[in-house]
């Protein structure tokens, strides 16, 4: 009989956890040629470490905590929040603190506080900062006047200034930033391709993470179809490259093997290097970590631990991901997949397919006001596609240069599957109830449904009845969320609702006995617009549109249209004539066809009436061939007593063509032109028919500076309330017993300065 080794029991990795949270707590002091230090320390531990028993759990428990350390320390801490510059200035100077990337640019932070957002203007030599500027270098950075609170805007990358080099250390620290950066680079030069092609925009997303080049409408068709998580680099993604790096560096080794923990760990540092600094791909690295080091400890973790300890973990370096949406989808499906996979035999596959899209059913449906009930056969299609695409895409990028034979070919094939996969999101973004919208759930229903997803993946085989009671719960509440009829529908408050979507314009008209229009939908840069339009529509119970009226094609005004047409059915379409047929608009007409919605081109003397709302457009005239701010359509309504009128983004130049229809009548209602701008509200307009109320639809801190103080007080001067939902919030005017009366609504999505209750205010007679 063989002699039994002497070797030391293995510590349980368990036992770690609570000095690798006290060790990352403490690291966080420390400066970052240390953290980098002790980094590499415990990766060289885990590396070079001896593997003999003996040696095995204390070189591996070092190099865990040495490594948690490490990672946590390299966390960037916290900058301050925006400082208001005071007066413009044409010159910002100070040390930077972080890069950070934008969809149409980058913003520097400065260590006090200040930020300068820098324009994308699709050149490389505009477009690329020096290679100084990293964290710690002294910049100079000239800039345009900006308005008082507003971001300054510098005119290019190029034209940022370097002072002085950094120090050593900040070099080190903003080394994972310039390795990202230059991945980003690469992949945007290895997976080239045209503005109207879904394929390398997807692609690139996909690979690196840049969703710069993603179409509005392949975006919107990911959002639709629940694949919204496929466009950004996620935990699946991290896991499939780990996967595949793991098939080319330790083959045929088992899921035991040192070779293999070796390999994994080594792998995910250099994800974590070029990949984005997201939550998704934190979590995911720190599970790989973990997993890795209880290999290495002669112990495998179980999977409840590594997710547990990886959520911690990154609590613990920095406790503002408790609000991240983005950390709380990723825990939740992680946790959701370790508990189908821990759960009984029978059934498993079917759990692990449908778990990760039942954990963050209600996360998603609160974030974004909509349900894509066909996820989870959206998801097991576009799977398969991942693999083969990350594999592709990755070697085209990692490929040398000297290999053009090899670069192409790959590429060709990452774009052809990228292209497959915005098809595939295409088709279940038309399925019926594909971006429905949804009102957000009650904190029970979110308790109960986790819950009952709790019991339907661990109860055991044996306790048969209470898994189907917790399925049947489950069904209940997501069928209830996707818009079955399951409790009666209430009725959409009357009057006008001016939405606060940011940096933008939503006007709802709903009538007393029925009807409902809204005019434009809002969008910002981030989509944070669109959002907000949803969740309202949602909290005041609009089940319907009887129209949308789009004034114009511009972002602040139409980017949420694709959105809305989708989540709410809609009776028509009505946009001017030049925006039919401007390229701008084919998200919103592609989503208007796949509902089978109408588009009705709308010009001067259109008129229609929608149950208890009437509308009547005196802008442009019929025959324009333009879009654009001076051809938005200009609608004067009638709803619940209120005379309304909705200029768009028309300004001074436009209104000799519709001043004239307005004399001899009243406004109650004006949503100056432009959002307040000083060239959208003119004298003409204001003399011809003078409101009670302007309700200005204006972002908080809006780099335009809108609204404008010239604009502002001509519209006092008429003796008009000056409103703006940069400060109140959403606005909703009734008339009641004869009185004009401004609502509380719902609160400022940036709140400033809470407002005054608004006193109620006589309502002047007159035809409207």
């Amino acid at each position: 009989m063989a002699p039994k080794s002497r070797s030391v029991p293995p510590a349980r990795l368990a036992g770690l956890l609570p000095a690798g949270m006290a060790i990352a707590l403490g690291c966080r002091g420390l400066g970052p040629a240390n953290a980098a230090l002790l980094l590499a320390l415990g990766v060289l531990l885990l590396v070079v470490g001896r593997p003999g028993p003996p040696h095995r759990p204390g070189a591996a428990a070092a190099a865990l905590l040495a490594a948690l350390g490490g990672l946590a320390a390299l966390v960037p801490a916290d900058e301050p929040g925006a400082v208001a510059l005071g007066e413009p200035s044409r010159l910002v100077r100070g040390e930077l603190a972080t890069v950070d990337a934008l969809r149409d640019g980058i913003l520097l932070r400065l260590r006090d506080g200040r930020r300068v957002r820098v324009p994308r203007h699709g050149c490389p030599d505009l477009d690329r900062l020096p290679a100084a500027a990293v964290p710690g270098a002294l910049l100079a950075v000239p800039v345009r006047p900006a308005p008082r609170g507003a971001i300054p805007v510098a005119a290019c990358a190029a034209s940022v200034r370097v002072l002085a080099d950094p120090a050593p250390a900040d070099r080190l620290r903003a080394l994972p930033g310039r390795l990202r950066a230059a991945f980003r680079e690469r992949a945007a030069a290895r997976l080239p391709g045209s503005r109207h092609d879904p394929g390398p925009g997807l692609a690139l997303a996909l690979v690196s993470g840049d969703r710069s080049g993603l179409l509005p409408a392949v975006r919107e068709d990911l959002r639709a179809a629940g694949l919204a998580h496929v466009a950004v680099v996620s935990g699946l993604h991290f896991g499939l490259l780990v996967g595949g790096g793991l098939l080319v560096l330790a083959p045929g080794t088992g899921p035991r093997h040192p070779r293999r923990a070796i390999s994994a760990v080594v792998l995910a540092l250099a994800l974590v290097a070029v990949l984005p600094a997201a939550p998704p791909v934190q979590r995911a690295a720190l599970a790989a970590l973990l997993a890795s080091s209880g290999t290495a400890l002669g112990r495998a973790a179980d999977p409840f631990a590594r997710v547990g300890a990886a959520g911690f973990v990154l609590l613990l370096a920095s406790p503002d991901l408790a609000g991240s949406i983005s950390f709380q989808l990723t825990l939740a499906a992680a946790w959701a997949l370790a508990a189908a996979a821990r759960g009984p035999a029978r059934g498993r596959g079917l759990r692990v397919a449908l778990a990760p899209f039942l954990a963050t059913w209600p996360l998603l449906v609160r974030l974004g006001g909509r349900v894509s009930p066909w996820a989870p056969f959206a998801n097991m299609a576009a799977t398969p596609l991942l693999a083969p695409l990350l594999a592709c895409g990755w070697g085209a990028v990692l490929a040398p240069g000297w290999l053009p034979g090899l670069v192409e070919p790959l590429a060709g094939v990452a774009i052809l599957l990228a292209r497959a996969l915005a098809h595939l999101a295409a088709f279940f973004a038309g399925l019926p109830g594909s971006g429905k919208l949804a009102p957000a759930p009650h904190p029970l229903a979110g308790l109960a449904h986790g819950a009952a997803l709790a019991g339907w993946l661990l109860l055991p085989d044996a306790a048969r009845g209470r898994r189907a009671l917790a399925l049947g719960i489950l069904a209940v509440l997501v069928a209830r969320d996707a818009g079955l009829p399951l409790a009666p529908s209430r009725a959409v408050p009357p009057g006008v609702h001016v939405v606060d979507v940011g940096q933008g314009q939503a006007v709802l008209l709903a009538g007393r006995g029925g009807g409902a229009v809204l005019v434009d939908t809002g969008d910002d840069r981030r989509h944070e617009g669109t959002r907000a339009l949803l969740e309202t529509l949602a909290r005041l119970g609009v089940r319907h549109l009887d129209a949308l009226v789009l004034s114009h094609g511009d972002r602040d005004h139409a980017g949420g249209a694709a959105a809305v047409l989708r989540a709410v059915p809609t009776g028509r379409l009505l946009l001017p004539p030049g925006l039919a047929d401007d390229p701008a608009g084919i998200a919103f007409r592609n989503a208007a066809a796949s509902r089978g919605v109408p588009l009705v081109p709308v010009a001067r003397g259109f008129r229609a009436r929608y149950g208890d709302v009437e509308i009547r457009v005196l802008h442009p005239p019929p025959g324009t061939r333009t879009d654009g701010n001076e051809a938005s359509a200009v609608v004067l309504a009638r709803v619940a007593g209120l005379a309304v009128l909705v200029p768009g983004d028309a300004g001074k130049a436009a209104e000799p063509g519709f001043v004239r229809q307005l004399r001899g009548r009243h406004v109650d209602l004006l949503v100056p032109g432009h959002h307040g701008a000083r060239t959208g509200t003119g004298r003409a307009l204001l003399g011809a028919a003078p409101p009670a109320i302007a309700a200005i639809s204006a972002g908080r801190r809006n780099r335009h500076g809108h609204p404008h103080p010239a604009t502002v007080s001509a519209l006092r001067a008429t003796g008009a309330r000056v409103l703006t939902t940069a400060r109140s919030g959403t606005l909703r005017i009734v008339v009641r017993r004869g009185r004009l009366q401004v609502l509380p609504a719902f609160p400022a999505r940036e709140p400033g300065a809470a407002p005054a209750l608004q006193r109620a205010r006589t309502r002047r007679p007159g035809p409207a």
